[in-house]
This record gives C-alpha cells, sequence and structure tokens, in this order.
C-alpha cells in the first residue's frame, strides 16, 4: 500500500488547482503523476469531485446578510459564472442562495491551464 503525505498532497493539490482556474482533469492527472500513484485512476477522482464538491461549499462570511439588503432595497441580482452548468448550479444551490437571485447565467465554459 502507498502512503501519501496528505498536507504535502493537498498543498500540492491547492498549487495546480490555481484558484479554480485549471480544470480537475488537468489537476488530478498531474497530481497522481507527481506523486507516482498508480492506483488510482484520475477519472474517478474526477467523478468524486464532481458529485461531491456541492457537499463543501462555503460563502463567503456575510453573504446571505448582504444579498438580503441589495433585494431589500430593490436590486436585482445575477449570477454569471463560467463553469460546468449543472456543477456550478449544484454549488449555487449548496450556498442556498438561489432564491436571492433574479437570474443565473452559465456559460459552460472549461477552465483551462
Amino acid at each position: 500500500m502507498q502512503v501519501v503525505d496528505k498536507q504535502s498532497f493537498v498543498s500540492r493539490f491547492i498549487e495546480l488547482d490555481n484558484h479554480g482556474y485549471v480544470w480537475k482533469d488537468k489537476v488530478y492527472q498531474q497530481i497522481l503523476d507527481e506523486f507516482s500513484i498508480k492506483s488510482l485512476d484520475w477519472t474517478l477522482l474526477l467523478d468524486d469531485y464532481i458529485r461531491n464538491f456541492h457537499n463543501h461549499c462555503i460563502g463567503f462570511p456575510n453573504l446571505v446578510s448582504m444579498l438580503q439588503q441589495l433585494k431589500e432595497h430593490h436590486i436585482k441580482l445575477a449570477l454569471v459564472s463560467n463553469g460546468f452548468g449543472q456543477f456550478q448550479y449544484d454549488n449555487f444551490k449548496a450556498l442556498h442562495v438561489e432564491p436571492l437571485f433574479d437570474e443565473v447565467l452559465i456559460s459552460e465554459c472549461r477552465a483551462s491551464g
């Protein structure tokens, strides 16, 4: 069984992710190569990421209260995102702010890097 230091793996993942600008297919392929992890398939890791990321979404501090204040002032709000449609929408819904937005536009563009 291969052992990889969790902190080293996480730190490298965050670095390769480049603040979300690199889609995880590239991140997982590179990190498995760098750590010489042969027992995992990057497609399984990517699938797990896509299916479960929304369970770990955390909004910025005061996100909901700020959006509520804007709505109280009758300001129309729209979410504009450039990611995979369903993935981004699931994350948006997980933050429980969906009712505060008048429109949602997700471009279905894939980050590269």
